[in-house]
């Protein structure tokens, strides 16, 4: 299927028991992409090649955000924020575990696919704070936010992906890995 497009981000808090707290939707997302860390070790016997491991082990997540507002820095990187005081940064804040999935719009022989993926627990790093002059024209520019992402404690579970034919079936689907009710309430759903 070709990639025509990516939307509907969301997160939610990651527990030991792998289920998922306090989910959102995150802001608008230009880009969401996994980059993964694999090793390939091959094994020789009789000079030839006997045996090969093709192990994943995690990976990279790469979001770039129109918009990473203060109160979702604060969610995604451990920081503290309110509306009084905006956003606080200490050097030894610590990032939570959380999960992450968005869908991307396929199409395979004209008919659009949507496909939604969660990876189960990610760290967020703090991302770089890159400003420029407008000069003659203006140019838009996006925030981007890297994650680990990590094989979950309990079974090495990485990620989740889903084909659906309609985006609000998808949509749901996203939720329910956030723990995200159809009337947005958040709870301690499992995201399977």
């Amino acid at each position: 299927m070709a990639k025509i497009g990516v939307r509907k981000m969301f997160y939610a808090k990651w527990t030991a028991d792998d289920t998922y707290t306090d989910g959102a939707q995150f802001g608008k997302i230009s880009t969401f992409n996994f980059t993964p860390t694999t090793s390939s070790v091959k094994d020789y016997g009789d000079d030839v090649v006997a045996e090969v491991a093709n192990e994943m082990s995690g990976g990279t997540l790469s979001i770039e955000a129109n918009q990473l507002t203060l109160e979702e820095r604060a969610f995604l990187l451990g920081h503290t924020y309110s509306a009084e005081n905006g956003l606080e940064v200490k050097a030894d804040d610590h990032a939570p575990y959380v999960g992450v999935g968005a869908m991307s719009v396929e199409m395979a022989s004209g008919v659009k696919q949507y496909v939604a993926k969660w990876y189960k627990k990610l760290m967020f790093r703090e991302p770089n704070d890159e400003n420029a002059t407008k000069q003659e024209n203006i140019s838009f520019a996006h925030t981007t936010i890297e994650a680990d992402v990590i094989p979950q404690d309990s079974n090495y579970k990485v990620s989740h992906t889903k084909q659906f034919t309609t985006e609000a079936a998808a949509l749901a689907w996203l939720q329910g890995q956030a723990g995200i009710s159809a009337q947005g309430q958040t709870g301690g759903q499992t995201g399977n």
